[in-house]
């Protein structure tokens, strides 16, 4: 997917989302992975409007360190935690902060004209399983796979019973559409 992705990049923008944080070195081995594909002296990496988590494990400090060894040409983040949390533990470049792009979006995408429907229609964000452990604080009380797909099902029989139409989306991840799927 990254060889296909970069192979003509011109440069390369990590942006968006709680991404520099390594909780089960999610994040620092997929950027490691996709900046280890490109031809670096050709294609300028920054970050733009990512958030930095609080406290990172030796080896995923070690990945991100890897990752941006000399790649990073600018790094704005979004908010001063963020900031701060940067500049303390990688330094070079220095984090400045930046407003996430979408609080400008209205000003770019106008406001979509909304449908008339003949019921009303009720979106459900839908997680892997697996990710979602990954943030909580209870992992060995988590939910089975089929548990998680029976609560959704649920969910979305009792609103369609309401009178409400469901759609299941989700963040574009693989996991997350291929369970989504499975719902």
């Amino acid at each position: 997917h990254y060889v296909e992705t970069l192979r003509d990049a011109d440069c390369v923008v990590i942006g968006g989302g709680q991404l520099i944080a390594d909780k089960d070195l999610n994040f620092p081995r997929k950027i490691l992975g996709a900046l280890g594909e490109i031809e670096i002296e050709q294609c300028p990496v920054a970050i733009y409007s990512a958030g930095v988590t609080k406290e990172f494990t030796k080896k995923g400090h070690a990945l991100f360190e890897r990752a941006f060894m000399d790649k990073l040409v600018s790094v704005h983040v979004r908010d001063q935690f963020s900031v701060e949390r940067w500049n303390r533990n990688f330094q070079q470049p220095a984090a400045n902060k930046v407003w996430d792009p979408g609080f400008l979006s209205s000003e770019i995408y106008p406001t979509p004209v909304k449908p008339i429907r003949p019921r009303p229609v009720v979106g459900i964000g839908i997680t892997h399983p697996e990710t979602l452990s990954l943030h909580s604080d209870d992992q060995k009380n988590a939910l089975s796979n089929g548990d998680w797909i029976s609560f959704f099902c649920s969910i979305a029989s009792d609103l369609r019973e309401r009178g409400a139409s469901v759609e299941l989306f989700t963040n574009g991840a693989a996991d997350d559409q291929e369970f989504a799927r499975l719902v």
